[in-house]
């Protein structure tokens, strides 16, 4: 019951301060909480704080001197940091649709669609091309798209069963404000059986 109160606490100061601090006092800060508490502070900083347990770490590094040197207005310059793929080359969204598009499975005109490359596969032939990508970045890229890794597993292509079907209900009124919750009902409704 401590450790629950320990934690709410914790998370309660985190709440008001977090947001005050830049990267490094917020790691000093985190550290700090976590000397106090001693044995376990860690991991009661890192549950209430939502900071992985190495940043907490790299705080406890920081030598006594320096802590109290740590009030800068800024940590980073402004703009710095890797500018994102989408950023550097435009054309990287439109060839992983090109390189996903003839594989892809389910309605076109529907916001539901998949593939059944593998994000490596797709990581591997982008990257052949010119274009260095690692397998997450794919992943959310194809995301971005709107696809789905892999349909379920009791989807089949081509026919349905004809008690299920639900194309009349979906050509008649159009899409909703939320498309994906509506393509998702009929489909969980279709999948019962």
């Amino acid at each position: 019951m401590v450790k629950k109160e320990l934690i709410e606490s914790i998370a309660e100061k985190f709440k008001i301060i977090g947001p005050l601090l830049n990267e490094k006092n917020r790691r000093v800060w985190a550290a700090t909480e976590a000397c106090t508490i001693g044995r376990g502070g860690l991991m009661i900083v890192a549950a209430a704080t939502g900071l992985s347990r190495t940043t907490i770490y790299e705080g406890m590094k920081t030598k006594p001197g320096e802590r109290s040197e740590i009030i800068f207005p800024r940590i980073r310059d402004q703009g710095g940091g890797r500018k994102s793929l989408k950023t550097r080359d435009p054309l990287l969204v439109a060839k992983l649709d090109a390189l996903v598009d003839p594989t892809s499975h389910g309605d076109p005109e529907s916001p539901l669609r998949w593939t059944i490359r593998s994000t490596r596969q797709l990581a591997a032939t982008l990257s052949s091309q010119g274009y260095p990508i690692g397998r997450q970045k794919v992943s959310d890229l194809l995301a971005d798209l709107n696809y789905s890794l892999r349909t379920n597993r009791k989807t089949k292509e081509g026919t349905s069963h004809p008690c299920f079907d639900f194309d009349d209900i979906l050509s008649k009124p159009p899409l909703p404000q939320c498309p994906s919750l509506l393509q998702h009902l009929i489909l969980s409704i279709s999948l019962r059986g």
